[in-house]
């Protein structure tokens, strides 16, 4: 499987990313809408080393990488098109489940 993307569709899909709880699946991309473009999300996992998985979570747009983040365990925290997120848990080959962080710091229930 290519490390790219497939690239945006002709009419992008209308919606956004849950508003406080998301599961972002294994290889499956995620079209979100910010600031009046389109990103592209994808999460990566592995089993690594240690006994946690890891995973990481990369954004695209325009098929160029914007950001990405690497490393990701549960209760890392991620910056990620405007909102902040804890990772709530991370399943190789399966997701990495994201809630939504308040401004407070607090993931939100």
């Amino acid at each position: 499987m290519s490390d790219q993307p497939r690239r945006e569709p002709s009419t992008p899909p209308e919606g956004t990313y849950p508003p406080d709880h998301w599961s972002v699946r294994w290889h499956v991309p995620y079209f979100v809408r910010h600031r009046g473009r389109i990103h592209l999300v994808v999460a990566r996992t592995s089993a690594g080393a240690t006994a946690a998985p890891a995973g990481g979570l990369r954004v695209y747009r325009e098929g160029e990488t914007v950001s990405d983040h690497p490393g990701l365990v549960a209760g890392s925290t991620v910056d990620l098109l405007g909102r902040r997120w804890r990772v709530a848990h991370v399943e190789h080959r399966v997701h990495i489940v994201l809630d939504r962080v308040n401004p407070e710091g607090e993931a939100r229930a």
